[in-house]
C-alpha cells in the first residue's frame, strides 16, 4: 500500500503523505482505466507500457496486486481470505 514506501521520518507530515496519495492514486486509476479499456477491446488486459497480468489458471494461480507496486503474486491462502469474510 502506499504507507509501505514513505520514509518513517515522513509519516507524521500530512502535506507528504497528502502528495504522495495523490499522485499514487492518480498513477493507479491510469493503470487500471487501461486494463479495464484494453480488456473491453480485446479481451485481454494487457497492452503497451502496462506490467503484466499474467492469466489465472488453476495450474498457475497467479493473481495482480493493485497498489503502489503493481507486480504478479500468489493469491491470498484460505486463511487470510477468511479475515475478509468477518
Amino acid at each position: 500500500m502506499i504507507a509501505e514506501t514513505i520514509p518513517i521520518d515522513r509519516l507524521g507530515n500530512p502535506e507528504h503523505l497528502r502528495a504522495i496519495s495523490t499522485l499514487s492514486l492518480a498513477s493507479l486509476s491510469k493503470t487500471v482505466m487501461s486494463y479495464w479499456a484494453n480488456c473491453a477491446i480485446t479481451g485481454d488486459p494487457n497492452g503497451a507500457g502496462l506490467p503484466r497480468w499474467p492469466a489465472f489458471t488453476p495450474a498457475q494461480p497467479t493473481v495482480l496486486r493493485l497498489g503502489e507496486r503493481i507486480e504478479p503474486r500468489a493469491p491470498l491462502t484460505k486463511e487470510r481470505q477468511g479475515l475478509f469474510m468477518r
